[in-house]
């Protein structure tokens, strides 16, 4: 009887943890895909920024019951201010590109040639996961790009 209690807490205990371990492989799983969309989408996609300005410009028409002309207005503000939003995301990706650049170049210049190959493969798969391209070897790695 003893035996059988063991095996079900230790059969329990092993759903429990394949449990965490599917719930975690699967948030890092979808916040990998949200990362590597966020670097990728260019100003004109739709996105979050849309998504919020259009509910709240829904929301302020219904709640405040404005008329058409104060509606579209306001939804001309918001317009701009969800371009204005993407436009950030974009800059603000492209810089975040441009340091990691950087900072690799940095790197491959203080790694002996024998191992400057070897890294530049390891950080151009890293690269290639969020849709990036590395700079190519040939190319000075003491300036940044």
């Amino acid at each position: 009887m003893k035996t059988l209690r063991w095996r079900v807490w230790l059969s329990a205990a092993m759903i429990f943890l394949l449990g965490i371990g599917c719930g975690t492989a699967g948030t890092v799983g979808i916040a990998w895909w949200r990362l590597r969309g966020w670097f990728q989408a260019p100003a004109s996609a739709p996105g979050m920024a849309d998504r919020v300005t259009n509910r709240l410009s829904a929301q302020l028409t219904k709640e405040l019951e404005l008329t058409p002309e104060e509606s579209a207005k306001i939804e001309a503000t918001l317009d701009v201010t969800a371009a204005s939003l993407k436009q950030a995301r974009v800059n603000f990706a492209q810089e975040v590109t441009r340091e990691l650049r950087s900072s690799f170049r940095r790197i491959a210049a203080d790694l002996p040639p024998d191992k400057r190959t070897e890294f530049r493969h390891i950080v151009r798969a890293r690269f290639l996961k969020f849709g990036v391209d590395l700079p190519e070897a040939d190319e000075p790695t003491g300036s940044p790009r």
